[in-house]
């Protein structure tokens, strides 16, 4: 659920000590194919557990038709906003980012719906996903008001080489299910349990004031090496599932096309509920607490709902 259009970032080594001596041996997240949505439910989705399922979009013809050279082709006088500030054509971008490498990397276009730039591309993103039905931001439980304001459509990420994402947790504590359309992309993932360890910005909770993963300042980040990173390289064709307040960076190691779906289900239902109010307990505390205590009651509707899909 990032709302933004923002430019990569490039490594800076500050630091004078290396993690790699002091941080625990990165683990690697599990592959799983042919896997059913009961055991996605059983094995990943209620324990919060990340993992990458091969095979989810096989019959997307998104797989087969999205390149940089189609998305110019078709959509090249489109035009996107940056960050940083100003505009780009879809068809300067993408020439960007054939371009970009490690020293120089192409802006990332993220944080759009899809039909913003290119109408009509949601049809090739068909059959929906398996894993994500049952999306509470869907349920007819939710108010209305509050369904068209986050049930988003899937959005799409758009990057080149060498452009990355710092490290942050979605919004609201919402699940994500990252698609790699076209290129490979390194994914580095860590538990909720090690945000201690992790520096949350203060003015925006959800993101880390940790700015490079590969050479960490543990001169300014002491408690970083204490931290246990997740890694690996999701590849066109690949969906990963990035569990509700799981930490997350990424980088591109070709030109990359990805779509990202945000759900939510009984797992993070509690703390998606506390963050969607948090503003308002401030301003107008009786009207959050009396919101909270809905939500918390449909969960229990949609928690019954949700078992009959499984059965």
């Amino acid at each position: 659920m990032e709302e933004e259009i923002v430019e990569s970032t490039t490594n800076t080594s500050r630091g004078t000590r290396s993690a790699s001596n002091e941080s625990t041996e990165v683990q690697s997240i599990e592959r799983r194919e042919n896997l059913s949505y009961r055991d996605f439910v059983q094995e990943y989705l209620n324990p919060m557990k990340p993992v990458i399922l091969t095979d989810a979009i096989s019959e997307w013809p998104a797989a087969s038709r999205w390149t940089p050279e189609f998305l110019k082709r078709e959509y090249g006088d489109a035009v996107a906003k940056l960050r940083s500030g100003g505009t780009v054509t879809i068809g300067e971008f993408i020439d960007h980012v054939l371009v970009s490498d490690d020293d120089n990397p192409a802006p990332y276009l993220f944080g759009f719906e899809i039909e913003e730039l290119f109408p009509g591309l949601t049809a090739d993103l068909q059959p929906g996903l398996r894993y994500a039905v049952g999306d509470r931001l869907s349920s007819p439980f939710m108010p209305a008001r509050m369904r068209a304001q986050l049930n988003r459509i899937v959005e799409m990420l758009i990057g080149g080489r060498g452009g990355r994402f710092p490290l942050h947790y979605d919004i609201y504590h919402t699940h994500g299910f990252v698609t790699q359309v076209y290129g490979d992309k390194e994914f580095i993932l860590f538990s909720p349990e090690d945000s201690p360890f992790l520096y949350s910005n203060p003015e925006s909770p959800n993101r880390s004031l940790v700015d490079d993963l590969d050479k960490p300042d543990l001169d300014r980040f002491p408690l970083f090496a204490k931290a246990t990173p997740l890694k690996a390289t999701v590849r066109a064709g690949e969906t990963i599932f990035n569990p509700g307040g799981w930490w997350h960076s990424t980088r591109m190691l070709t030109p990359s096309i990805a779509v990202v779906q945000s759900t939510v289900s009984s797992s993070c239902w509690s703390d998606f509920v506390h963050d969607l109010f948090a503003w308002q307990d401030a301003t107008s505390p009786l009207k959050a607490t009396a919101k909270r205590a809905y939500l918390r009651a449909a969960g229990v509707l949609m928690s019954a709902a949700e078992r009959r899909l499984l059965a």
